[in-house]
């Protein structure tokens, strides 16, 4: 590594301050917005929500039925999806703030900070300080990355822990000189878990760990505080990988496996793995996920790790990552822009070493100048992140305001395909947490009538929602018709810029003495 020398505290506080101030920018558009990002979001928030009333409730035995129980309660769980470290820390944040999707953005805040301040650390033993300043300023807003400091998921976070983990093995190779430390490895392990721990897909950055590690410390392979490192890793990610095996088939089916259909439905035709728009769809995206300058001077690197491997060994780390990063997506069926996200601070690095090597053979006034060129796109890459839609859904918090207006509705039954977003607003209204949500269509698929359901699970309200100008199913539209469902209101709600009306009816029939119990489908277990 270069430029190891004695760091200036004051230069790096003062550089980190602005990276948090710079976050704070970006993020600002979504920081005062109620509305549900979308469906995934929505699962993160209920997450989240989770472990905040698990803090409150604290139960002592019995956990697993705490988990079905509460799933009974608020059907749209993500945990089959993805892995409990971001829900947990947005559970401990809900202690302060409450469960509310504003406190979940002050959330995803604190983890655009930290991925700034870390990656400009990790940066920073590279690169001089004004040069990985001017990178990290230029990673957190350029497009590719800053639409995640407004969306509550989980890329963001994940990004944030690769960084902290990037510190931890530049500590950890750092120390390598020195006598074994079980302790020392133990950390480092931890913060390496912590990546898949936030999202599972994040362990390609322990390829570039490989990378890095064969090409500037093979020599101490045989050390044993690196096979505890790895072990700590192993142990660590043996609970998840567990967890994963018995209940995460579906996400296994979506990624390491073929079969996304299971998740995203017969209706999704995806690119073939194994074709050359596969392998081209991420790169793609490069010209309006960074900017100009970023794809140009990570050319230039690549250009360069290939001509000089002195230019390669020296930022294998990088290296590393640009590679692995794209290898583990592109195979990846289910592509999407967003997954992009963890590729492109590979880029800005990239683009930072071109600099870097570009300036040890100009005068030392004109290398002074180049972190500039990161820095000239920053005014235009901001502007973009204020002009951005950061939301599949518009106005579908006010019919859930008014179900509580006048007090609690009483269990609800919830038909539509966006039941986890109503289901999240629902929790954040239901204080007490007396409310049960019943998910009608599967049950209506299973036979049984409204009425029945209404009955059998003290049904107060069904909400219906129901794509504008479309004619309710035939068992729903028999509602118009009973005069045990009372019209309440009609709302018009937006997803995806499409209308879509919701529907409440107030449910005045007999119900049972006790709450029937709620089956759990494992159709994706």
């Amino acid at each position: 590594m270069i430029n190891d020398g004695k760091r200036s505290l004051w230069a790096d506080a003062i550089s980190i301050l602005l990276l948090i101030l710079l976050a704070w920018f970006v993020a600002r558009p979504s920081l005062h917005r109620l509305d549900v990002d979308g469906l995934d979001s929505a699962h993160h928030l209920m997450d989240g929500y989770f472990f905040y009333d698990l803090f409150h409730d604290r139960p002592t035995t019995h956990l697993e039925q705490y988990v079905f129980n509460y799933y009974k309660q608020y059907p749209a769980l993500g945990f089959v999806f993805w892995p409990p470290l971001f829900p947990f820390i947005l559970g401990i944040f809900c202690l302060g703030g409450g469960a509310h999707v504003l406190t979940a953005r002050v959330c995803l805040l604190f983890f655009g900070a930290l991925f700034g301040s870390c990656f400009y650390l990790t940066l920073r033993r590279y690169f001089s300080p004004p040069l990985a300043l001017a990178a990290a300023c230029s990673a957190l807003a350029v497009p590719g990355i800053s639409w995640s400091l407004n969306q509550v998921m989980l890329e963001l976070p994940t990004l944030a822990m690769i960084c902290v983990a990037i510190l931890a093995y530049q500590e950890f190779v750092d120390k390598l000189a020195t006598p074994s430390s079980a302790v020392r490895a133990a950390l480092c392990g931890a913060a390496f878990a912590a990546v898949v721990y936030t999202k599972q897909p994040g362990y390609f950055i322990y390829g570039a760990f490989l990378f890095d590690f064969l090409l500037l410390h093979r020599r101490y392979l045989r050390k044993p505080e690196t096979w505890m490192l790895v072990a700590s890793t192993a142990l660590f990610c043996i609970p998840l990988l567990l967890f994963t095996l018995k209940f995460g088939h579906a996400d296994l089916a979506q990624s390491v496996g073929s079969n996304t259909q299971l998740i995203l439905g017969s209706q999704w035709h995806g690119i073939p793995r194994w074709s050359l728009a596969a392998w081209t769809y991420y790169p793609r995206l490069a010209p309006s996920s960074l900017n100009l300058v970023v794809v140009g001077l990570s050319l230039c690197a690549l250009l360069l790790g290939i001509a000089k491997r002195r230019f390669l060994v020296a930022n294998a780390l990088w290296f590393g990552w640009f590679l692995l990063a794209y290898v583990t997506f592109s195979y990846y069926d289910n592509r999407l822009p967003r997954h992009s996200t963890f590729w492109w601070p590979a880029w800005v690095a990239l683009a930072a070493a071109a600099l870097q090597f570009f300036s040890s053979r100009l005068p030392k006034s004109a290398a002074a100048a180049l972190p500039l060129l990161l820095l000239l796109p920053l005014p235009y890459d901001l502007a973009k992140t204020y002009h951005r839609n950061y939301t599949d859904f518009l106005d579908e918090r006010p019919p859930v305001n008014q179900m509580f207006s006048g007090g609690s509705p009483g269990n609800v039954l919830l038909f539509g395909k966006d039941k986890q977003v109503f289901i999240s607003l629902i929790r954040e209204d239901d204080i007490e947490r007396r409310v049960h949500v019943i998910r009608g269509d599967d049950l209506i698929a299973g036979g049984k009538t409204i009425d029945d359901l209404c009955r059998s699970y003290r049904i107060g309200t069904v909400m219906i929602e129901v794509p504008a100008n479309t004619p309710l199913s035939s068992a729903l539209d028999s509602l118009r018709s009973n005069s045990q469902f009372v019209p309440e209101r009609m709302s018009v709600i937006t997803r995806a810029h499409q209308p879509y009306q919701i529907v409440v009816y107030r449910y005045t029939g007999p119900i049972a003495a006790q709450l029937a119990d709620v089956p759990l489908s494992s159709r994706l277990m």
